[in-house]
């Protein structure tokens, strides 16, 4: 566990430069929200959509495609959150499976658009948060999840946008996102996932802990940017 404790203690936040952040990234959803046509994030095709998030909006976002998703993406993946479907059409390329979900319908619809739109066919799309529309018995080799991870009282910049939902998340999310990851990972398997220091990283901490379970916890990359330091950990369940 000394994985996040110790990034929760050298992690760099700046609630002012933090806060300026927040605005010109809803600045520039908002501005992309209209474009039309197709765009084309590292060979895979993606309709414009405001319904669901492109990640070359979100630093992180394309960090965690570049270097997580591309490169360690193996045997059954299961992407949390997809949102445009960008990570499990990623992810479709080098494993055999992927299923992916979203409380949202509509992005649900935009990410199968997207799977027919680049000829995936191994990627089964499910409405529903978190780990909902996932069987009990479904264990999966990779759980992927860049999910909007700010605490609600430093997202308050963005509240009265419509996009404050791809920003914020409610402490009860973050909680069903680690007891799912238990439930649902295979054994020998690998959780992926950002966050950063404007979210709760003592909290998550804890909650890793509640689990009992004997984790693996490290940090697979670390950047300070847009006034917090972001990150990308994995979590291994130790054999």
């Amino acid at each position: 566990m000394a994985g996040i404790p110790a990034a929760a203690q050298a992690a760099f936040f700046d609630p002012e430069q933090h806060r300026i952040a927040v605005l010109e990234f809803v600045r520039r959803i908002e501005e992309a929200r209209d474009l039309e046509g197709v765009a084309e994030v590292d060979g895979i095709l993606l309709q414009r959509s405001r319904k669901a998030f492109v990640p070359q909006l979100g630093h992180i976002s394309l960090v965690f495609l570049r270097e997580i998703v591309e490169h360690r993406s193996r045997g059954r993946v299961l992407d949390v959150g997809t949102g445009s479907g960008v990570y499990a059409l990623a992810a479709a390329r080098s494993s055999a499976a992927v299923v992916a979900t979203d409380i949202s319908q509509e992005a649900i619809e935009v990410a199968k658009g997207n799977a027919e739109l680049n000829d995936l066919r191994n990627v089964e799309f499910r409405a529903g948060s978190m780990f909902d529309a996932i069987a009990a018995t479904e264990r999966f080799d990779i759980i992927l999840a860049n999910l909007p991870f700010t605490a609600p009282k430093h997202a308050r910049a963005a509240e009265n946008s419509a996009y404050y939902g791809w920003i914020c998340m409610r402490e009860e999310l973050l909680d069903e996102f680690v007891r799912g990851s238990v439930r649902h990972l295979a054994p020998g398997g690998v959780v992926y996932f950002t966050y950063g220091s404007s979210g709760n990283l003592e909290r998550l901490a804890s909650l890793i802990d509640e689990t009992r379970c004997e984790w693996g916890v490290e940090t697979v990359m670390e950047r300070r940017d847009l006034g917090e330091t972001f990150f990308i950990f994995s979590l291994s369940l130790r054999q």
